[in-house]
């Protein structure tokens, strides 16, 4: 079996990760303490 040429674009994970805002999870992150180590949006 070859692999589908039906794909076009990104894939799905990547489209939703886009919709995130990237200062609310850095924030998120340094609230719960899971990230040492952000660099400032």
């Amino acid at each position: 079996m070859g692999k589908s040429t039906h794909f076009i674009g990104q894939p799905m994970y990547g489209q939703l990760i886009d919709l995130l805002d990237k200062r609310k999870v850095l924030e998120f992150g340094k609230n719960i303490g899971s990230e040492k180590y952000l660099v400032s949006p």
